[in-house]
């Protein structure tokens, strides 16, 4: 689920020349067999984390790091060299360029696959409060409670229509994904149909 969370976050990323140099890189250390590897798409403000038992979403804090709250990550590339924090221990991160992540090109796992009918979308919104459920429906089983404000990814939209807002089905940072009524969403950077608003806008 770790891997579909990331390969939906990153999927969408154009790297474009004016970005970093690098947006993929390894971290660690080899020598006790550490290794993280951390890709981000700074255009997007969207970048992810994968290993060592974990794995989730980057988002930028606004003083040029990229940080994951929920699982005590901090990547640092403006360092020289960059440098990964997890739980307060510092490891080095070489440039992967040359041989970058697959993360955003791979396929996600069998059961992770997007449902039949559902439309791709991949881009960065909040959740607005509400429910995530296994479904898109109320029918369906809650997963979790989502405060308002919360970042997550839009994956996909069902088609799914309750009181005039589509479900769309969404990723967390810790990992989790399910669907979250379009009423109680909004997109940041563009525009949906089926869902509340943008995020900022004030209807």
């Amino acid at each position: 689920m770790k891997t579909l969370l990331l390969a939906s976050a990153l999927a969408f990323a154009s790297f474009s020349s004016a970005a970093l140099a690098a947006q993929s890189y390894r971290c660690g250390d080899p020598a006790r067999g550490l290794s993280i590897t951390i890709d981000i798409a700074p255009e997007n403000g969207v970048g992810g984390f994968d290993g060592m038992g974990r794995g989730g979403l980057l988002t930028p804090d606004g003083q040029g790091a990229w940080v994951n709250r929920e699982s005590g990550v901090q990547f640092i590339p403006e360092r020289m060299p960059p440098m990964v924090v997890l739980g307060g221990a510092e490891f080095p991160c070489e440039d992967a360029a040359a041989a970058p992540s697959d993360l955003s090109g791979m396929a996600p796992p069998a059961e992770g696959e997007r449902p039949m009918g559902e439309t791709d979308i991949n881009a960065p919104g909040h959740s607005l409060g509400g429910k995530l459920r296994e479904g898109p429906g109320t029918e369906f089983p809650e997963i979790a409670t989502l405060p308002d404000g919360m970042p997550l990814i839009i994956i996909s939209n069902s088609h799914v229509v309750h009181d005039d807002f589509e479900w769309f089905r969404v990723a967390l940072s810790d990992g989790r994904v399910g669907y979250q009524w379009g009423g109680a969403l909004c997109s940041k950077r563009l525009e949906l149909a089926g869902l509340q608003r943008m995020c900022g806008a004030t209807n």
